[in-house]
């Protein structure tokens, strides 16, 4: 009976043969687009992007991205979600980290975005990233003037500010 370390092992070492870096991430881009069934909807042929990472904090924003570490070195992050994360990075209420993984989804090279200043970053670990995070978190805090507390150190039914509990419906019409 072959066993699942063996099979997993072996699927890794036909990757790196082949030069798949990244085996998670080709596996991942071998499932059903997610967004399919919305081609033909938007123009100029786009499909939404995903995002995944995204915190919001005094009305500013840090969107997380990450990538293959190849990608970011070579610089062939897709053309339309790079276009997107520049364009929100002007808006000053988005600040843009690409975190460029290793064979290992290790962190090894970081690219960081906000208005129109770009700074990169290579040879990083994830203490580095938590680091960039909590200067962000720290930043936006300061410039806003306002400190939200710990929702571990909020009372009862007390909401982070900001946040609203009426409902939404979309005029779709």
């Amino acid at each position: 009976m072959i066993l699942q370390n063996d099979v997993i092992a072996d699927f890794v070492e036909r990757c790196d043969r082949a030069g798949i870096k990244n085996p998670a991430a080709f596996l991942a881009s071998k499932r059903h687009q997610v967004y399919d069934w919305l081609k033909g909807v938007f123009p100029f042929g786009i499909l939404p992007t995903d995002i995944d990472g995204l915190v919001h904090l005094n009305a500013q924003f840090l969107l997380l991205e990450f990538k293959d570490a190849g990608v970011i070195a070579n610089g062939i992050i897709p053309k339309g979600q790079m276009m997107c994360f520049n364009a929100l990075a002007e808006t000053s209420h988005f600040t843009i980290f690409i975190i460029g993984l290793d064979r290992v989804s290790e962190p090894v090279s970081m690219m960081e975005i906000h208005k129109s200043k770009r700074k990169s970053a290579v040879g990083i670990t994830r203490d580095y990233i938590k680091a960039r995070c909590a200067a962000w978190a720290a930043h936006v805090s300061a410039v806003n003037g306002r400190k939200e507390r710990p929702i571990s150190a909020r009372r009862g039914n007390e909401k982070p500010a900001g946040i609203s509990t009426s409902g939404f419906t979309p005029n779709l019409s």
